[in-house]
């Protein structure tokens, strides 16, 4: 039995041995000794590391770019824009400067106005409260509340201007529903009134709203600010306007004013004390006017210089415009007015107009003939009325030049006085055994006298205008220059262009002994509350003695005859109190029958203080327009004395 017990007992050991408890030790034991051949970290490859840093690197290298972007390059920016949602800057306007004539003349006042502005910061968030402040906008300005959304959406300044210079009506009512309209209000500005209307708006120009888009360029503008556009308003815009002040408001998140302190104190303009002698003014306007309706005549200019220091005494431009229209807000009626009149009175002809020279040319040919020794005082020229000259590729084709009479033996002095034409033709281009002077040489001396080139005016505008050389010929029409080119030069005809302010300027030059001088409006800068001068502006030289005195007095005493002479062009002008010299040109224009009508006045003859250049457009033929406006002008001026 216990034999039969122990072999049940070694059958159950051995059943044991292969139990759960062996299975298991055994897989234990076989897992160990498996993992006794490998280790316990796998290393990561040297690829897959080099991609794994190089993310780490790229990912904080993104974010160090971007707190670098956002404090260097953008960090003023989100600066500002942080400061704007709790502060405000007020600007706070200066007097603008003002013009005064030669005799202390006020010229030019400012007036308060009020605009309507809103702030979109102050605005509500709300498009819905948003909406009800355009729609009572729209009730109050009397508009399509489409037409506020648009304003808003097109302006791209925080500010936006709805009104400008509002009525009586309009004020009040604002006022009243004031509490309403979050974000609005009425800004104090002034505006221009000129006195004299449409007497000076050539010469001083207006003042506009500034655009938009020159809020960009132009630093310490607001939408609601006003800068000059035109005349010595725009040249002269910096001085004028002065400095701005800026105060700071802080605000609070509803909106409410904390804190206000001045961060720059505001700085008046400067005035400008000018050349312009506004009684002149008056009455050279009143002359050209004058003859304009005489020879139904639609245009003309005058210029009236200083000869000893080339101050512009008077620029007139007709017909012209009242420059408070454009002050006070131009509307749109008046505005296409102006642009759609075939007269074109926004156009300044005394600095801008191109037209051909006709004969005032002549006295600057002589003089560039006197200094070449093309000719001298003594040399004549038998003028029979025209030159004739043959094609020298086909002899039969002969071209013939005319005068418009005949001057017979005709020295330089009688060539000025009587205008003839034949001894110019020749002197400037040359005849048979005659050598003139030629078109390099003629351009070369009108570039002298600064024909073809700006003046330097200070006014916005000028105009350079023309003189013809081969070379341009050449190059902009794609023909030869030929000798009737020379010819037509000679005496102002063909493609030649000046400006009225050129042919004052380059006369003023012959009228004082040969000094050239910058023409110029403005005479001093005056401090505008202790009236005191800050600067004085000198005459300024352009170019001197590149014509002998000597021969400019050969030419002087031909413009004398020119009045003296009872065959003298400019012999109406003879029975003055006072001693003149003059030129008048009569320059075709491609009309038939029509001429653009020139003169060219100095005096008093012996010690010249004033040149009156007058042009006149398009006078039918036979009618003297430019000789009674200078008469004129020169009879009231010697009679009232002169000017200070």
């Amino acid at each position: 039995m216990w034999k039969r017990f122990f072999k049940r007992e070694r059958k159950v050991e051995k059943k044991k041995s292969v139990g759960l408890e062996d299975v298991i030790l055994d897989i234990s034991r076989t897992r160990e000794k498996i993992f006794q051949d490998r280790k316990i970290e796998l290393p990561l490859s040297y690829k897959t590391f080099s991609k794994f840093l190089f993310l780490v690197f790229f990912i904080f290298g993104c974010f160090w770019l971007d707190v670098v972007y956002l404090q260097f390059v953008k960090g003023s920016f989100y600066q500002q824009k942080a400061f704007d949602n709790k502060s405000r800057i007020q600007l706070i306007r200066p007097q603008r400067g003002i013009f005064y004539d030669l005799s202390g003349k006020q010229l030019v006042w400012n007036r308060s106005s009020f605009d309507l502005v809103c702030d979109k910061r102050d605005m509500p968030f709300n498009k819905e409260k948003k909406n009800l402040i355009f729609k009572s906008l729209a009730k109050l300005l009397k508009v399509q509340e489409k037409e506020i959304q648009e304003l808003f959406d097109q302006t791209p300044s925080y500010k936006v201007l709805l009104k400008e210079n509002v009525d009586e009506d309009l004020l009040i009512n604002f006022s009243l529903k004031s509490k309403f309209l979050k974000g609005c209000y009425l800004e104090r500005n002034e505006i221009r009134y000129y006195p004299e209307k449409d007497l000076l708006s050539h010469v001083l120009g207006y003042l506009a709203k500034i655009e938009p888009k020159e809020l960009k360029e132009k630093k310490d503008y607001s939408i609601s600010d006003y800068i000059g556009r035109a005349g010595l308003e725009k040249s002269y815009e910096d001085i004028l306007r002065g400095q701005v002040g800026k105060v700071v408001i802080e605000k609070d998140s509803l909106g409410r004013k904390r804190k206000e302190y001045q961060i720059q104190s505001p700085e008046n303009g400067k005035s400008l004390k000018l050349w312009i002698d506004s009684a002149l003014q008056k009455k050279a306007a009143e002359a050209l006017q004058k003859s304009l309706n005489n020879v139904g005549s639609p245009a003309g200019a005058v210029v009236i210089l200083n000869a000893k220091t080339g101050g512009v005494l008077s620029l007139v431009s007709l017909p012209t415009y009242d420059d408070n229209l454009f002050s006070q807000g131009i509307n749109y009626g008046d505005y296409q007015r102006l642009l759609s009149d075939k007269r074109r009175p926004l156009f300044n002809r005394a600095i801008a107009g191109l037209y051909p020279s006709g004969s005032t040319i002549k006295p600057l040919i002589a003089s560039a003939a006197l200094q070449e020794g093309v000719i001298n005082k003594n040399t004549t020229i038998h003028c029979k009325g025209e030159i004739s000259v043959p094609n020298p590729y086909n002899p039969k084709i002969v071209y013939h030049f005319r005068d418009w009479k005949v001057h017979g033996v005709t020295d330089l002095k009688k060539a000025i006085a009587e205008s003839c034409n034949v001894f110019f033709y020749i002197v400037g281009g040359g005849y048979k055994d005659f050598k003139g002077l030629g078109a390099k040489k003629i351009a070369k001396y009108l570039h002298l006298f600064n024909w073809g080139r700006k003046t330097g005016i200070d006014l916005p505008g000028e105009k350079k205008g023309l003189v013809p050389t081969p070379e341009w010929k050449e190059s902009y029409k794609k023909k030869p220059w030929y000798p009737g080119d020379t010819y037509h030069l000679s005496i102002g005809q063909g493609d030649i262009l000046v400006t009225p302010i050129q042919v004052a300027t380059s006369f003023a030059s012959i009228a004082n002994g040969g000094i050239l001088y910058r023409p110029h409006l403005v005479k001093e800068i005056i401090d505008s509350k202790s009236k005191k001068v800050v600067r004085e502006i000198k005459p300024e030289i352009i170019r001197k003695d590149f014509i002998d005195r000597k021969y400019l007095e050969e030419v002087r005493e031909g413009m004398r005859q020119a009045v003296t002479s009872p065959s003298g062009s400019s012999h109406m002008l003879n029975d003055l109190a006072v001693k003149v010299a003059a030129k008048t040109g009569t320059a075709q224009f491609g009309v038939k029958r029509k001429y653009h009508s020139w003169i060219t006045v100095f005096a008093p003859y012996e010690n010249p203080e004033i040149v009156i250049t007058v042009l006149v457009e398009n006078v039918p033929e036979g009618k003297i327009a430019a000789i009674p406006v200078a008469k004129e002008i020169l009879k009231w001026y010697f009679s009232r004395g002169k000017a200070d």
